[in-house]
């Protein structure tokens, strides 16, 4: 069972052990996390400058959807609630999740940043219509509601925002926005970084985002007629209760 003792100034007081990633005697044992109230929240594109802004916090989780047998031809339906018990997240696409080595375009997502698979929102596109592309991630630890203090995703073949631009917009508590950062870009079939840290002004990241509204493109990733963006590596700090 993962029980953490949270009261201001927001100390865990076990070890990060209880979900995957996090091994015993991990340095988020004992961290001091900020109160959300005192934090903001600060995007990032480079992956060595959120790492940067984490440093004595190095308990991130990360699900980047490869435990999932998808090499067939065909994307693989997965359960919003997959990894609510093993990372504490909860991924909603608009009409399933789906997950698939290269959702029929291999060109397109031949740079994927963590083989084999990748992630995207459904409804897979029928006719005319363009099918998913959005998602929303939440957190919960035990039935009880959670909020982080990072969450970073990799956006993969963003090469046309004109069309569909793609990027996070960043909630806390009672849905307040609190950052958002569209247009993403990648080269060709390239893979793109983003971030979000919460920080206090001292600079300790702090457990306020409790919503990502990600946003991959206009239409379903195996489309390939305007905007088709896949996604990969959701790479978050453990998820702290109410």
């Amino acid at each position: 069972m993962h029980r953490v003792s949270v009261r201001p100034p927001y100390t865990l007081t076990i070890a990060c052990m209880a979900l995957a990633g996090c091994p015993a005697g991990d340095v988020c044992d004992g961290a001091i996390f900020a109160d959300p109230a005192d934090v903001t929240v600060q995007a990032y594109e480079d992956p060595d400058d959120f790492e940067d802004a984490l440093v004595g916090f190095s308990c991130l989780l990360t699900v980047d959807f490869d435990d999932v047998d998808a090499d067939g031809d065909d994307p693989v339906s997965i359960d919003a609630e997959r990894y609510l018990a093993s990372h504490g997240i909860r991924i909603e696409g608009d009409g399933e999740q789906y997950v698939h080595t290269d959702f029929g375009l291999p060109d397109d997502f031949e740079d994927a940043p963590s083989e084999p698979n990748l992630y995207a929102p459904g409804p897979m596109a029928e006719g005319n219509d363009e099918g998913g592309h959005e998602t929303t991630v939440t957190f919960s630890v035990g039935g009880v509601g959670a909020g982080v203090a990072a969450f970073s995703a990799m956006f993969v073949d963003a090469d046309r925002p004109d069309r569909g631009p793609s990027g996070m917009r960043i909630l806390g508590a009672g849905m307040v926005e609190l950052d958002e950062l569209m247009g993403v870009e990648s080269n060709g079939g390239g893979a793109t970084f983003l971030g979000f840290v919460a920080t206090d002004a001292d600079g300790r990241p702090g457990p306020a985002i409790r919503q990502i509204d990600i946003v991959n493109g206009d239409e379903w990733a195996g489309l390939n007629e305007s905007e088709d963006v896949a996604l990969d590596d959701f790479t978050f700090l453990e998820p702290v209760p109410d």
